[in-house]
């Protein structure tokens, strides 16, 4: 098993911080079908992250999407982890000593236009 942690940090297009902003996680085998599996609320800093247990090899495909309010459009983001057969056999030997240490994902990629009204 491999514990994920996906970061999302929701900015403007001036790179300031949106804080308690909703951001929906979601996961794809195939990455083209999604599923909802975490949302979150942004913090202060306009971040703000979840984690996933993947205990598969291949590829899986996370998106990030803020659905937009009054003053700013709906933005999502996409990043993908892949795991390969030999890395199940060194995470088997991480579990034997318990070591078990997140991989990050980082969504560094939620720059929001304002509308014009």
């Amino acid at each position: 098993m491999v514990l994920l942690k996906i970061i999302c940090f929701l900015r403007d297009g001036e790179g300031n911080p949106l804080p308690n902003k909703k951001i929906l996680f979601f996961h794809s085998f195939d990455g083209k079908n999604f599923s909802l599996f975490d949302e979150k609320i942004t913090d202060e800093n306009g971040t703000c992250e979840t984690s996933y247990e993947f205990n598969k090899y291949g590829t899986v495909w996370f998106k990030c999407v803020f659905e937009g309010d009054e003053v700013y459009d709906r933005c999502e983001a996409v990043a993908s982890y892949t795991r390969q057969y030999m890395q199940i056999l060194v995470d088997m030997i991480t579990l034997i000593i318990s070591l078990m240490i997140p991989i990050t994902i980082l969504m560094i990629v939620l720059v929001l236009i304002k509308k014009f009204t």
